[in-house]
């Protein structure tokens, strides 16, 4: 191996040229022609074309063997050839020549790009495709060719060689007519706009080539006389040219990985590499004619050159390639069976393997997989019987939907029952959807949204606005009240108490206040030591919390209030806090801060303090989230999730993101924690840390979460909405390790679907006797006490082991609840519903047990 840039070493490369030629073997092939060939394209290992100097096009269909003589409709030196399938080709050439076929190279046609200038490159994607030349000249067709549209490069410089790598990034390399600089163009927006890179050194570049979307790889002239060659590790925002003063100018090069690759130039130059492009080789290539360009079939590589020269060497290398499978309007299907294939790769495949999140699945060439909502990795390795080998790797991406909003989603989604989603999109707008995000009609307010809307128990909807203004509208869209004046912005989302009717908010100016859901007026207010930025909370024993972002917190006791109201207690934690709190079923309080603490505060009676403190690093940056087994989440700046014992504060484990986590969890009712990041991820985990679900998207995820009867509901700040979906997830509220676990609701804020603040009705099993059960029995018990407030029992008998399904109903017959829904062993049991947060009035309880089915009606009386 040489340096190629040692010219000093002039000697050794002679020798070494000559010992070489035998072992490096190319072949020399007969064209059939004298004339000058400056592009060769093969779309298999056996079909090629070559297009050259006067109107040369020919065809070989035997890997180089014999060519056959296509005729031009045109006289023109050609100096490109691309084709996009075995049909459909393109050869552009002089004084604005491009020729089409569609019958594989039989007939070709002269398409009208409006342009006399010379034409030095075509790139196609499908029906989209460029074509570049003299004067700075780039044409953009998305027809297939039959119209043409100018696009402006910012240059009059000869651009000579473009490579796209999908329908918005692509590459331009070209030169000055004469002397200095050479040019990079860039452009990701389809080439609406292109970035310059100049470099004052060399007098031009050849051809650019990308073996990946981050490595790519140049070719030219250092002066006229010399070659070199250049490289990009980071998608062509740097590019280095370690490799200089090659004997002559090097005018084509193709990779088939980041690490091996060959260069041709003029004087029958051959150069190759094997690590990255840091150190060369020469191989001998029999001929002095220039070598305008090389490419490589699947199991040859050929480069072709002036006088007819067509070169040829069988090379076993392989090349992997996967594409990406998106599907995002897949239903609430959980799974769905997707066939991978491993025809898009080039070369003869002996061995193929095929791996799926880095597990083993096949290795045949064809396979079936049945693929989960989210995003899932899947690897490609292929391997041949002389050695070589490649690997691929893809994603297979499902949802149930995607919807596309007009701006971004910071609020995140509110849900009533299963079937109405509210979505805060585009800073003022409230998008109503149906259970398949079809939005059935949209609200505006004036100023922006900065959080999510809350939802009261009669389906009245709510939302702030940094216009100053609270807004309450009924669930037909109509405004409950006028916009009632704060007085301050508000950022943070009303919390309901439909027990008095109420909803509580604070405000950027420092004020709290308590609304009047019936009429929309201030019924009393207090003022806090700094803005109040977050949502909140109601405990179920009716102590109402909130704190400032200075991290003073104020409790009330909304049984017991006095006029005009104070709190009960403030406590100061001497810590910034601009997220909101949780309470648990016991009554503690959970604030995350900027100072990177977790705090647990207790309450007794009119005072409170804190019982633990965990250091997590760095700013809390989600609100707290509070499993059925006890354990708080946590999301920080520093990308990390952090898991804590709710008892002493100790940290269970933490898991490491990509990014920032600002979108709150929330809990699934199989005991899965769902979280996003500034890096687009999606990331469910259960309590052990082990992974459940992932997904990965373009744009940030800083919305909370919304999780409920299996679907997963996301939004991203580029406005998308999506949700996933797995069945598991819907047949049990006791969570896949069973352990007879409670609904994960512990009145966190955001894991309420409705948003208000209040911990979410529950039930709790009190009591089993399986011994005095008859067999094939069932029952439904009349609740007791009955009326009742808040908490009542209910008794039923399972006669044998089946799922059991117990539903809590309004008046209307709408769904309130759902107490339980698991397989249960034959038995007599007893649940308690707690129903603080429910209004007076009737209410029906139905069992649903295997083929048994019964309802009975209860009061709630306040």
């Amino acid at each position: 191996m040489i340096r190629v840039n040692l010219l000093s070493a002039l000697f050794y490369f002679i020798v070494f040229v000559k010992i070489s030629f035998a072992q490096f073997g190319w072949t020399p092939l007969n064209s059939g022609t004298t004339n000058n060939i400056n592009s060769v394209f093969f779309i298999n290992n056996n079909t090629g074309y070559v297009s050259g100097d006067q109107s040369t096009i020919l065809k070989t269909t035997n890997s180089g063997n014999n060519w056959i003589v296509l005729n031009s409709p045109v006289s023109a030196n050609l100096s490109c050839i691309y084709f996009i399938n075995p049909n459909t080709g393109y050869t552009v050439g002089d004084i604005g020549r491009i020729l089409k076929t569609t019958n594989g190279g039989i007939n070709w046609n002269l398409l009208n790009a409006g342009i006399n200038k010379n034409f030095y490159s075509v790139y196609f994607l499908q029906e989209t495709g460029w074509v570049i030349g003299e004067d700075g000249i780039i044409l953009k067709t998305t027809d297939a060719g039959n119209s043409w549209n100018l696009q402006t490069s910012g240059t009059n410089f000869v651009l000579k060689s473009l490579h796209f790598l999908n329908a918005q990034t692509g590459y331009i390399a070209g030169a000055k007519n004469t002397g200095y600089p050479a040019l990079i163009l860039k452009t990701v927006n389809g080439g609406e706009n292109w970035s310059v890179q100049l470099y004052p050194s060399f007098s031009g570049f050849s051809k650019i080539f990308f073996e990946s979307p981050q490595n790519g790889f140049v070719t030219g002239s250092e002066n006229g006389a010399n070659g070199l060659i250049g490289a990009t590790t980071n998608s062509g925002n740097n590019w280095n040219f370690p490799i200089q003063n090659i004997s002559n100018p090097l005018n084509g090069l193709h990779f088939f990985s980041s690490s091996l690759g060959f260069a041709v130039g003029n004087n029958g130059v051959i150069i190759t590499t094997s690590n990255g492009g840091n150190n060369w080789s020469y191989e001998s290539s029999g001929t002095v004619f220039n070598l305008n360009n090389i490419t490589y079939s699947g199991t040859a590589l050929f480069t072709v050159g002036n006088n007819g020269i067509v070169l040829k060497k069988n090379y076993g290398w392989l090349k992997a390639r996967l594409d990406n499978i998106y599907k995002p309007d897949c239903g609430r299907i959980s799974k769905e069976i997707i066939q991978l294939s491993d025809s898009l790769c080039s070369g003869t495949i002996d061995s193929v393997f095929w791996y799926i999140n880095n597990q083993l699945k096949g290795n045949q060439h064809t396979i079936s997989y049945g693929f989960p909502q989210g995003t899932t990795f899947i690897k490609l390795l292929i391997k041949n019987n002389q050695g070589y080998s490649d690997s691929a790797s893809a994603t297979v991406t499902r949802s149930v939907y995607k919807i596309s909003t007009a701006g971004p989603i910071i609020g995140g989604s509110s849900l009533i029952g299963d079937s109405v989603l509210y979505t805060i999109s585009t800073g003022n707008a409230v998008h109503r959807m149906d259970i398949n995000g079809n939005i059935l009609y949209s609200l505006s307010v004036g100023g922006d949204i900065l959080s999510s809307c809350s939802i009261g128990f009669d389906t009245s909807i709510f939302v702030t606005s940094t216009n100053n203004n609270l807004y309450g509208f009924s669930r037909y869209g109509a405004p409950l009240w006028p916009a009632l004046p704060l007085g301050a912005a508000a950022v943070c989302t009303p919390t309901v108490d439909s027990v008095a009717n109420m909803l509580y908010v604070g405000v950027t100016n420092n004020n709290f206040f308590a609304i009047n859901i019936s009429s929309g007026t201030v019924a009393w207010s207090t003022f806090a030591d700094a803005p109040v930025r977050t949502s909140a909370i109601i405990s179920n024993e009716r102590k109402l919390f909130f704190v400032s972002s200075r991290g003073t917190l104020y409790g009330f006791n909304l049984s017991d209030m006095s006029n005009p109201p104070v709190p009960y207690w403030t406590l100061q934690l001497n810590d910034s806090v601009l997220v909101s709190p949780a309470v648990d079923r016991c009554g503690d309080i959970f604030v995350g801060s900027r100072g990177g603490k977790l705090y647990k505060i207790g309450v007794n009676g009119n005072a409170a303090e804190i019982i633990w403190q965990a250091e997590l690093g760095s700013p809390v940056t989600t609100s707290i989230t509070i499993d059925a087994d006890n354990n708080v989440y946590a999301g920080t700046a520093g990308a990390k999730l952090f898991c804590v014992n709710s008892g002493n504060g100790s940290v269970k484990w933490f898991y490491t993101s990509k990014g920032p986590i600002n979108s709150t969890p929330a809990i699934s009712y199989a005991q899965t924690v769902f979280f996003g990041n500034d890096a687009g991820e999606v990331i469910g985990l259960d309590s052990e840390k082990n992974l459940k679900f992932y997904y990965q998207d373009s744009a940030k995820i800083s919305c909370p979460f919304l999780c409920q009867m299996g679907t997963l509901y996301i939004g991203s700040v580029t406005g998308k909405v999506l949700a996933f979906y797995d069945s598991v997830e819907t047949l049990s509220y006791t969570g896949i390790r069973g352990g007879g676990k409670s609904v994960p609701v512990w009145g966190v804020f955001q894991n309420n679907p409705r948003r208000t603040g209040i911990q979410d009705s529950n039930c709790r099993i009190t009591g089993i006797n399986n011994l005095i059960t008859l067999p094939g029995k069932y029952e439904l018990k009349q609740n007791y006490p009955n009326p009742f407030n808040p908490d009542t029992k209910i008794g039923f008998v399972i006669g044998r082991t089946v799922n059991v399904r117990i539903k809590i109903y309004d008046i209307t017959g709408r769904e309130i609840d759902v107490l339980i829904n698991k397989k249960m062993e034959k038995g007599t049991y007893e649940l308690t519903w707690h129903a603080v947060n429910m209004p007076s009035g009737v209410y029906f309880y139905k069992i649903e047990a295997g083929e048994y089915r019964e309802t009975k009606k209860m009061i709630i009386l306040k």
